[in-house]
């Protein structure tokens, strides 16, 4: 791609990507319009010859649009203006605005198309890269989804800046996905924790009674430190919607080492919470507290000089 550009310059490269993604293999005898999207049932069971066609030419559409990114605005002035008059179809209506992601209208556009029949897992990668807006991200519906094994933290945390909270039923998606490997895992984990909300505090709790449990409470916590008063009232809702499973009991022990380490944080969460949460934590200030400090009397000896300080047994056996 960056030979094609240098060589023939960004205009061509824009519309050579483009005939990429229109050289679809599967076409009937009949022919398939230009630029008519391929139908894909989801759950198909593995990719079809146009979806590898598609692999192949999002490739080259990825590297251009890291170049016109870093493009002067005449060279971006151009390419618009050359694509402008080629988005006749839903197939180059995504393409031109994967390459340009910067205009709005484009994006709003292609992802309002989103909800047509069938439809390519390409293209739907495609449009969830040019999300503006929790708008955008709303009219993508289902097709809001990633290949596994494609997407980088850098695409996710640009879409989380851009969408905030929206993004974390995309984000549980990934999570339920048993393919996805334990250092992506991490990765989602890490951006869920910068997104306090309900729905991320309810992933995260639907993940900790899993086999993937571990990671997720570490995130918890560190989630509940950082933004104690929106993540302790969505604990709060949890234990209220459900107040006799394992989950509610996860819950309800980390809003209570909450409200023990923070004795102002019940004041501040009672005003947040629905008449279910209030009544489900009878009042968060009434949690119970830490006892009082065991005497040291009654802290065993080897406890209070262990050996190698002068105390209790002599020797490393």
């Amino acid at each position: 791609m960056d030979s094609r550009v240098l060589e023939h310059g960004p205009v061509f490269a824009a519309r050579a990507v483009i005939a990429l993604f229109e050289a679809d293999p599967r076409r009937t005898p009949a022919g398939r319009a230009p630029g008519e999207e391929p139908s894909i049932p989801p759950g198909s069971p593995g990719p079809t010859d146009g979806e590898r066609v598609r692999r192949e030419a999002l490739r080259a559409a990825e590297r251009l649009r890291g170049l016109l990114a870093v493009a002067g605005p005449d060279t971006r002035e151009e390419v618009t203006g050359a694509l402008e008059p080629l988005r006749t179809t839903p197939l180059r209506r995504v393409v031109a605005s994967y390459l340009l992601p910067d205009r709005t209208d484009w994006a709003a556009e292609c992802c309002a198309e989103a909800s047509r029949p069938g439809g390519c897992p390409v293209l739907d990668e495609m449009r969830l890269c040019v999300v503006d807006t929790p708008e955008h991200l709303a009219a993508l519906g289902s097709r809001a989804r990633l290949d596994p094994g494609r997407w980088t933290p850098q695409l996710l945390a640009t879409v989380a800046d851009r969408v905030g909270t929206a993004l974390v039923p995309v984000l549980a998606g990934i999570l339920t996905d048993t393919s996805v490997d334990a250092r992506r895992v991490g990765t989602v984990l890490d951006l869920l924790g910068e997104l306090p909300s309900r729905g991320a505090v309810d992933t995260l709790l639907d993940v900790a009674i899993g086999p993937r449990g571990v990671a997720a409470r570490r995130t918890l916590m560190g989630m509940l430190s950082r933004h104690p008063v929106p993540v302790a009232a969505a604990l709060a809702e949890a234990v209220a919607a459900d107040t006799a499973s394992e989950r509610s009991a996860i819950a309800e022990g980390f809003l209570g080492c909450a409200l023990r380490a923070r004795p102002d944080l019940g004041e501040r969460l009672v005003p947040r919470l629905s008449p279910a949460a209030r009544a489900a934590v009878r009042h968060p200030t009434s949690f119970p507290r830490p006892g009082p400090e065991a005497p040291e009397s009654a802290v065993p000896a080897c406890l209070l000089e262990p050996p190698g300080n002068g105390g209790g047994r002599e020797g490393g056996g």
